[in-house]
């Protein structure tokens, strides 16, 4: 049996949701992954990355060629422009609510005269998103969600040539949280920023991690593809399976999140899929149907032999919103599926996914590989 303690993945995912990574701005996080897979395995190992910055991983030169795919950006903001005053707007980059970022603590990574050439984590400039006060709001302020365009970021400087010693037009940022286990430190769900879809890559890297150290190799070509730009427009998807597609690649599965229902306002009727109950798998007219049945029907051998595994399944009526729906239409095509992990609050600052749910995912990804390439 193919597992990975769940104790790892809590650690590995603390550091990946550490490290930013907005779309367009992915090196940190690609960086820190490259570093892990380096250590992980120092030798007889193909690693590189193309000039949109995706990270590409290449184990084996068997039959078929299949990609894990799981996307390394997160949502964010960019700096818009700096008042006289001092106080700075900016846009989204990506699906960002306002609702969840009135007076949240914000990091931008600035690039002015005092910090350029500087380390990502000397950039690290914090801030906060200004609201006016409740007690100032009228009646008709109160019924509706600010527009972006209202807010601004204060970040303790009042003059804009301040400002602009440390940040410029252009520099990204995201919201400021920390990662803790729920509801102890030894928790098996967990909350971040950013785990859409750095889960994804957890699980991808945990892959990695249980065929070295079990000294397996499958049949199979694979690669592990750590993707950029999903969040703006699956733009790194696009791109690279262009490349491998040129290479023969026949297979593709797209590690991503999927929404955990079961609480006020999504419930299980609307949305089939809760924490802890494993992977969810895509099924319906967007993905391959041979590849998912494949996967299936490994999930329910897997079920069988294991007692802790489990699995749910995603109805998919039309478009994923994950880098399948430019994957699988590259070129003359390849055969692609969805394998989510389950994930409540999605492009909050809060987001919460359980343990064992990429636990779960690992386990049939191994046993997925191995299948396949057989």
């Amino acid at each position: 049996m193919y597992s990975i303690s769940k104790n790892y993945l809590a650690n590995l995912l603390k550091e990946l949701c550490s490290v930013p990574g907005v779309s367009g701005a992915e090196r940190p996080v690609r960086e820190y992954i490259a570093k892990y897979i380096k250590e992980l395995c120092p030798s007889g190992i193909s690693l590189y990355s193309d000039t949109l910055g995706n990270l590409v991983v290449k184990l084996g030169e068997g039959s078929p060629k299949i990609a894990l795919m799981a996307h390394m950006d997160e949502v964010g903001i960019v700096v818009k422009s700096i008042e006289e005053r001092g106080l700075i707007r900016f846009s989204y980059v990506g699906g960002l609510d306002t609702r969840v970022m009135l007076g949240q603590v914000v990091a931008i990574y600035g690039s002015g005269s005092k910090l350029r050439g500087k380390s990502w984590w000397e950039r690290k400039v914090l801030g906060v998103v200004g609201v006016k006060p409740i007690h100032l709001l009228s009646e008709e302020e109160r019924k509706k969600v600010p527009d972006v365009k209202e807010l601004f970021i204060d970040i303790g400087l009042r003059k804009r040539e301040e400002v602009e010693e440390l940040i410029q037009v252009g520099d990204v940022g995201h919201v400021e949280r920390s990662f803790i286990r729920l509801p102890t430190e030894i928790g098996d769900v967990v909350s971040a920023r950013a785990l859409d879809d750095r889960a994804g890559c957890a699980v991808l890297l945990g892959v990695l991690k249980q065929l070295i150290d079990r000294e397996v190799k499958p049949q199979a070509t694979l690669y592990l593809v750590f993707t950029v730009q999903e969040e703006i427009g699956l733009r790194g998807s696009r791109v690279i399976t262009y490349k491998l597609h040129e290479e023969g690649l026949e297979k593709a599965i797209i590690i991503d999140v999927t929404h955990a229902a079961g609480y006020p306002g999504l419930e299980y009727i609307e949305y089939p899929v809760e924490l802890g109950k494993g992977p969810a798998i895509s099924r319906g007219p967007p993905v391959h149907e041979e590849l998912t049945e494949q996967i299936l029907e490994i999930a329910n051998r897997l079920k069988v032999r294991d007692n802790e595994f489990t699995y749910q399944i995603v109805p998919e009526a039309g478009r994923t919103g994950t880098d399948l729906d430019v994957a699988q239409i590259v070129r003359t095509g390849i055969e692609a599926t969805v394998v989510s992990i389950p994930l409540r609050y999605m492009h909050t600052g809060s987001e919460v996914v359980n343990l064992k749910d990429l636990e779960n995912t690992v386990k049939l990804l191994v046993e997925t590989i191995l299948k396949l390439g057989s």
